[in-house]
């Protein structure tokens, strides 16, 4: 398989150790949209969107508490993504223990 060499700009957003293209990002709008989500109380998930939702908000906490420059959104990027990854250890944790019972 070939890869084809980044370009400088890719280079320079990838070694970055703040987020180059916030509040343009990803990150911002997968936070915009799941506070929308979730404010609409006449709104019903099924369990994958569930699921897909966690996933995305875990690795767009991850993304926010390293390198997102607005120190408020870091904060509570770091706090969200400490949550959640306690609560995938509890979730690890709770499977491991019903598999041994």
């Amino acid at each position: 398989m070939n890869r084809r060499k980044l370009t400088k700009f890719e280079e320079l957003v990838l070694n970055s150790p703040t987020c180059l293209l916030w509040p343009n990002c990803a990150c911002r709008h997968n936070i915009e949209h799941s506070d929308e989500a979730l404010d609409d109380k006449t709104r019903i998930f099924d369990m994958e969107t569930l699921e897909y939702a966690a996933d995305l908000l875990y690795f767009t906490m991850a993304c926010v508490s390293e390198h997102c420059p607005d120190p408020e959104i870091k904060a509570y990027g770091a706090r969200q993504f400490a949550n959640l990854t306690r609560r995938r250890q509890r979730i690890a944790q709770e499977q491991l223990t019903a598999s041994a019972n």
